[in-house]
């Protein structure tokens, strides 16, 4: 690799799998991951702070900073889910297996 090189994988399909987590558990990681991920958009595409994103999200500014930092452990699908609710998102549940 030269100086400076971006290198990129993309990993088709589950990550979490890939990794050697049980089916179940790798699926909700992914269901996790992605609802984090989508948020933690959200927040950036908006240019809001800690402080905003918190107030906006009914949550502490601690929490916002977790979602953003991917501590995927903290965070339920249910409270994912009531998250991005409460930013208008649209969820459509797909095959994630």
């Amino acid at each position: 690799m030269k100086n400076g090189e971006v290198v990129t994988h993309v990993t088709k399909g589950n990550v979490f799998k890939d990794l050697g987590f049980d089916h179940d558990e790798a699926v909700n990681l992914k269901i996790r991951s992605d609802l984090m991920i989508s948020l933690d958009q959200w927040v950036r595409s908006n240019g809001y702070t800690q402080e905003k994103a918190a107030q906006l999200l009914g949550i502490g500014r601690s929490e916002v900073s977790n979602l953003r930092r991917g501590k995927v452990d903290l965070f339920s699908i249910d409270k994912l889910v009531l998250l991005c609710q409460k930013i208008g998102k649209t969820l459509k549940v797909v095959d994630v297996a």
